[in-house]
């Protein structure tokens, strides 16, 4: 068994790399647009394996901290955020794509996530500073 000290440390530096990645498929695609399919095949990869590698410590993570008579609603709420979420994303992006280069698109996703991390890191931060 792999063993994690801290796991939010973790999880955060994953979703830093995948963000990222994120903002390096969209410089990449700009400059590169011959080498489209590789380009994604490699971040696809490296996408696919930092989310493979972040969900069971974020789940480890909530089974942890909630209490376990909240444990199965909470889990409950996350699966149904996802699953309606995924129709939105499509939504959104299917639009983007429609109307915007996919570099660019990308590229601005890659920007957003980033301010998001960035956000976070920050809340967390304080969040953490205030505990101690």
């Amino acid at each position: 068994a792999i063993n994690i000290k801290n796991i939010t440390r973790f999880i955060i530096r994953l979703y830093s790399s995948f963000a990222v990645a994120l903002l390096i498929l969209g410089i990449s695609l700009s400059f590169f647009k011959h080498e489209t399919l590789i380009i994604f095949i490699v971040f696809e990869l490296i996408l696919g394996i930092s989310t493979a590698l972040s969900d069971p410590p974020l789940f480890t993570y909530v089974q942890e901290v909630i209490p376990k008579e909240n444990l199965g609603k909470v889990m409950t709420f996350l699966y149904t955020l996802a699953q309606l979420l995924t129709p939105v994303g499509v939504l959104i992006y299917s639009t983007l794509f429609a109307k915007i280069d996919y570099p660019t698109v990308f590229l601005i996703s890659g920007i957003v996530v980033n301010i998001i991390v960035i956000f976070v890191l920050l809340f967390l931060g304080r969040k953490s500073k205030n505990l101690a």
